[in-house]
């Protein structure tokens, strides 16, 4: 019996089975020599295409880049040398912090537990601090809007691109 071989292509990055079509049926195959569907690329002397990621659709990139967001957003901001996080917790407890300042609820110094430890501040500094998360979490939002621009115009086509556009740095 004869065996049509057409197209083989390596179907994964670390080449552990190939895509072909074997009598017009697409059928995965390991890449055994002892194997009769490997044989038969081998025998038809058949050059295995290399393996090609597949292209991202417009919603994956879309959902890609609100994951890219969320991390960037909730993961941390240096404000004057000190490492701060800004997950949404945080974001609420500095805002909360500071109406019960503004009200007299609390006095100042407050102390603030942050990646480096406690550090006793101001209703200023604490006002800085949640500026400067304010700022750092709007910055995120107005990041993943441009990529999203960028995605609907067809010039960020790859997770690749949205990693390199211009979000705020967490360090």
């Amino acid at each position: 019996m004869t065996i049509t071989v057409s197209n083989p292509r390596w179907e994964d990055p670390g080449e552990t089975l190939v895509r072909v079509e074997i009598d017009g049926v697409d059928t995965l195959v390991p890449p055994t020599p002892s194997h009769p569907h490997f044989k038969a690329i081998v025998d038809a002397d058949l050059a295995i295409a290399p393996y090609a990621a597949p292209v991202p659709s417009s919603a994956d990139l879309i959902a890609y880049a609100a994951d890219k967001r969320w991390r960037v957003e909730t993961g941390g901001v240096v404000v004057n040398g000190a490492q701060l996080w800004t997950d949404r917790t945080t974001q609420v407890m500095l805002s909360r912090t500071v109406q019960l300042l503004d009200k007299g609820m609390l006095t100042a110094p407050i102390n603030v537990k942050t990646p480096g430890g406690f550090l006793p501040l101001s209703q200023q500094d604490i006002e800085g601090i949640g500026a400067a998360v304010a700022q750092h979490v709007q910055a995120a939002f107005d990041a993943e809007l441009l990529v999203l621009a960028g995605i609907e115009t067809e010039t960020i086509t790859s997770f690749a691109d949205i990693d390199a556009a211009a979000w705020p740095p967490n360090d």
